[in-house]
């Protein structure tokens, strides 16, 4: 059954466009689960502008994703309040060149290619705190994390740990995905995920299960793909290490690009971004990113 906060949840996120066939999906009176995965967007966006990395804060009040130019020459985070649908940016992301929001409590975790004397490669990881006044200016990491070369798109668990993609050398592939273990106010040094995710090619933008029982992740051209890029979930063994990763199926993946995994918090729905709008009405558009939704059942059933 939906609760009452549920039933706001999906009302807020669709009337903000006018796409009748979106509201068609649901019979608000009756509420019921996502089956196909429904296109999702803030509000209206110009054919010009990009929606991805979606994430929602832990109280589903707010809605976080980044917006773009078609060019990716500009890329901000904004934020909706779910309560009225009003959008706003945050003030140290504007210009700055930010992506991969995730939200811990009253902290942003980041990936940015901003300019900054404390930037230590390209791009780096960054985080700030929501104070009463607003958010505090972002502080990068450290070299606890962050190398030389190119650290991004974070996932955080319940307990601190961190997963971030990075092409730093010794990995599998150009891209892999690490984990950073929490330790008081610090990390132990990264460990590679090992080939069950990692293989010889890229792997990106996980998102870790809150509890670390399963990790979704982009991969690029991987054997038995649907396209460019798909997205795959490996969930954790008894003995602690993740298994075999598995293709998340035809309900997710197409043959173009699917990144940006997030899970809500209520772990209710799954959220993930798309370029498959590219070719929409016959015209073929370099990046077009949408942001899709669907239930989470069909997570549940690949645990089988």
């Amino acid at each position: 059954m939906f609760s009452n906060r549920s039933f706001l949840f999906i009302l807020v996120l669709l009337v903000g466009c006018n796409s009748l066939q979106e509201r068609k999906e649901f019979n608000f009176n009756e509420p019921k689960e996502l089956t196909e995965a429904v296109l999702f967007n803030p509000y209206c966006f110009s054919d010009d502008k990009i929606v991805f990395s979606p994430s929602l804060s832990d109280d589903l009040d707010e809605f976080y994703f980044v917006l773009s130019d078609s060019l990716f020459q500009t890329y901000e985070i904004q934020k909706m309040n779910m309560q009225n649908g009003f959008i706003s940016n945050l003030s140290f992301s504007i210009g700055s060149k930010d992506y991969s929001p995730f939200i811990v409590n009253d902290e942003i975790y980041f990936a940015s290619h901003r300019f900054s004397k404390d930037s230590i490669g390209n791009p780096n990881i960054w985080y700030s705190r929501n104070t009463l006044e607003g958010w505090e200016e972002p502080q990068i990491l450290g070299n606890q994390i962050n190398t030389e070369y190119g650290e991004g798109y974070v996932s955080v668990a319940n307990n601190g740990n961190l997963y971030f993609e990075s092409n730093r050398p010794g990995g599998k592939g150009d891209w892999d995905i690490y984990v950073a273990e929490k330790k008081g106010d610090s990390y132990n040094a990264p460990i590679n995920l090992g080939s069950t995710v990692n293989t010889e090619l890229n792997e990106s933008d996980p998102f870790i299960a809150p509890d670390e029982s399963y990790i979704i992740f982009g991969s690029y051209n991987r054997k038995g793909g649907f396209g460019s890029s798909d997205l795959y979930i490996s969930f954790r063994k008894k003995n602690g290490e993740f298994g075999e990763a598995k293709n998340l199926g035809e309900k997710i993946n197409t043959r173009y690009l699917e990144h940006n995994p997030h899970v809500s918090p209520d772990g209710r729905y799954f959220f993930f971004s798309t370029d498959k709008s590219r070719s929409k009405n016959g015209k073929y558009k370099m990046a077009n990113f949408d942001i899709y939704f669907i239930s989470t059942e069909f997570i549940k059933d690949l645990s089988l």
